[in-house]
């Protein structure tokens, strides 16, 4: 899969529907912190998806642009014919996946801990190679 040049790539978190200005000024400097933390790592640890900007807002959402890049469809992960992935595929996978964990944890002063992977963190950059998102 590969991702399409010039095509708006962000990441997308839905404001709550009944959240009061407090709560989303809470939620608005924990994404600003994340995003923060995300772009420092791009830097650090290759693998880590590239942030491009601050964060943004519209009525309903919260984005943030990044590198070109589009999320894994479980097709990617999980092959329904056979169940799993191919044992050389996923193995790939978790390691390409492992050495942007470790490469975050050995951020100085302070290692990253990702604190939620899960599928959907999993993106797909130009070059095919794997970039994690996400990091708070």
């Amino acid at each position: 899969m590969r991702a399409v040049e010039n095509a708006p790539f962000r990441r997308v978190f839905r404001k709550p529907a009944a959240a009061t200005a407090a709560e989303l000024e809470t939620l608005r400097a924990g994404l600003t912190s994340a995003i923060r933390v995300q772009a420092r790592l791009a830097d650090a640890a290759p693998g880590c998806l590239r942030i491009l900007g601050e964060l943004q807002e519209n009525e309903h959402n919260f984005f943030v642009a990044h590198e070109p890049a589009v999320a894994m469809l479980p097709a990617d992960i999980y092959d329904a014919r056979q169940a799993h992935l191919p044992l050389p595929e996923l193995l790939e996978l978790l390691h390409a996946v492992g050495v942007v964990m470790a490469a975050a944890h050995d951020v100085k002063p302070v290692g990253v801990v990702h604190g939620g992977l899960h599928p959907g963190c999993l993106l797909r950059g130009m070059d095919g190679d794997v970039r994690v998102a996400d990091f708070a």
